[in-house]
């Protein structure tokens, strides 16, 4: 058994929380002093690009000031490991912040330790039973760990893509 000197681990461990509580006070700071969001996102309603990557989008946006998106995957989908929300109410409080007057509504549909071929199936019906305006989908880490072959992540993904791009929620 080796032996362990207990002032120098004691210093060593004060110096560990020392470090992480100026870390935490400096982080802090930043918060209080530095604006949430980008210099494009704080001008709210503003053309970013020429060219709208979202059309569904865009086209929601112009005849009503509400989006629905609706959310699925795996666990950050979830939320199973955020904290007040998770990702969903971070993206709800961004777009209704950068953009004047818009209602964000969120569908969180997340099922923890999904796989694409499953959640390909879901989407269909989540979008039937909701309409939503954009779809965010978390795919492809557990198909990964469970050793599913990429040809058949790949066609879950481009088939459901082109499915969702035809039922307007992209």
């Amino acid at each position: 058994m080796a032996r362990t000197n207990k002032g120098t681990a004691g210093a060593v461990a004060g110096g560990f929380l020392i470090a992480l509580a100026l870390g935490s006070a400096g982080r802090a700071q930043e918060q209080a002093t530095e604006p949430p969001y980008s210099q494009e996102c704080q001008s709210g309603g503003a053309a970013i690009v020429e060219q709208s990557p979202l059309p569904n989008v865009t086209a929601a946006l112009a005849t009503r000031k509400t989006l629905k998106i609706l959310t699925i995957g795996a666990s950050p989908a979830a939320g199973r490991r955020q904290t007040k929300g998770g990702y969903t109410a971070l993206i709800e409080d961004m777009l209704q912040h950068a953009v004047k007057g818009l209602d964000v509504v969120m569908i969180n549909r997340g099922v923890s330790g999904e796989l694409a071929a499953n959640a390909a199936t879901r989407i269909r019906n989540e979008v039937a039973l909701t309409h939503p305006d954009l779809v965010l989908w978390q795919v492809g880490t557990n198909d990964a760990l469970a050793y599913i072959a990429l040809p058949h992540i790949r066609a879950a993904v481009v088939d459901t893509v082109r499915w969702l791009r035809q039922h307007k929620s992209t």
